[in-house]
């Protein structure tokens, strides 16, 4: 098993997917910071580096004002801040540092999280969204009545009572990325 994740590993570091760009890369990434971390040897430690190398100005770039991805999917949003506690997660575990600019992406992507996260516990379906499930709702829910998230392009107003309105009315994508764009632009979720 052991040798076949090396072999896994070491052919998506040949044949990485930086030409789809968004999650796919970012994937990509954190797998091969993880994954250098759990062998030992200067190609494991290599494979490391150089992933965490590229990591940091991906982030940078994939990363939103508002905290938000650049996919604008609370799908895609929610799988990425998960693989970045996991690379954090492992960096502790291993004994390294966490990298401030990797805390302060979680930080930023926590926040953005929160805010577009509904009462009853799921999160806004636009773009490539999943209704989420298994999520409980929010014991001490308490968001602002109006939620302006500008660079994702997502307005949610909360009226109270229970009922969100969450609208699109942003970039529908990255311009890099016309392959992510939805025909969801100008929709809204009333929940």
């Amino acid at each position: 098993r052991l040798q076949s994740l090396w072999q896994q590993l070491s052919w998506l570091q040949a044949h990485p997917e930086h030409c789809h760009g968004g999650n796919h890369w970012l994937e990509n990434l954190t797998a091969l910071a993880i994954g250098g971390l759990q062998f030992d040897g200067p190609q494991a430690n290599a494979m490391h580096r150089r992933a965490m190398d590229l990591l940091q100005p991906e982030l940078a770039s994939q990363l939103l004002a508002d905290g938000g991805h650049e996919e604008r999917s609370a799908s895609y949003h929610l799988l990425m801040l998960s693989r970045l506690i996991e690379l954090g997660a492992a960096l502790q575990a291993h004994n390294f540092q966490r990298p401030f600019w990797l805390v302060e992406s979680i930080e930023a992507m926590t926040v953005w999280a929160e805010a577009v996260r509904l009462e009853k516990g799921g999160f806004p379906r636009f773009n490539d969204s999943v209704l989420e499930s298994g999520l409980p709702p929010a014991s001490t829910f308490s968001q602002a009545p109006l939620t302006d998230l500008a660079s994702t392009g997502w307005t949610l107003i909360r009226p109270g009572h229970g009922w969100e309105l969450v609208f699109k009315c942003g970039v529908p994508c990255p311009r890099h990325l016309p392959p992510h764009v939805h025909s969801d632009l100008l929709s809204f979720d009333l929940f």
